[in-house]
């Protein structure tokens, strides 16, 4: 984030995003789901345990669509 300050007071602020990027849309891309089950909980640490499930739930959709 870019801040520019008169004294104490915020006159402008630039976010930058992307800063984190870890790279896991490129480390999945070549693991196949059920390796990338693994990987998901690493993307945030703190709420690892919801990323997966939706992980799992969309593979399920995407496995019985083709069905």
């Amino acid at each position: 984030m870019t801040v520019k300050a008169d004294g104490e007071i915020i006159v402008e602020a630039n976010v930058d995003v992307g800063y984190l990027h870890r790279g896991f849309e490129k480390l999945m891309e070549y693991r196949t789901w059920y390796q990338n089950i693994m990987l998901v909980p690493r993307i945030c640490v703190l709420d690892g345990a919801s990323y997966e499930i939706a992980y799992v739930e969309v593979v399920e959709k995407l496995a019985f669509r083709n069905c």
